[in-house]
């Protein structure tokens, strides 16, 4: 399902609905294609599609410690 984005009136967000199994997703998103493939060529061109790894493209992550009991 294509919404209107509220932030602006001319970008379409799409809704993602709970699926039931993989084959309703599937379905859901061959439905789809055309709005999903316009989304992700716009965010092509807003540089929000990025490539690798957060570690690959060297962000960090705060490390978590844990104690091993021994």
């Amino acid at each position: 399902m294509l919404e209107r984005n509220k932030r602006d009136s001319t970008a379409e967000t799409l809704t993602i609905p709970k699926f039931e199994n993989e084959s309703d997703e599937a379905d859901w998103a061959y439905e789809n294609r055309e709005g999903l493939s316009a989304a992700f060529h716009e965010a092509v061109q807003q540089g929000r599609v990025r490539q690798g790894t957060p570690k690959q493209r060297g962000v960090t992550s705060p490390t978590t410690q844990q104690k091993l009991s021994s």
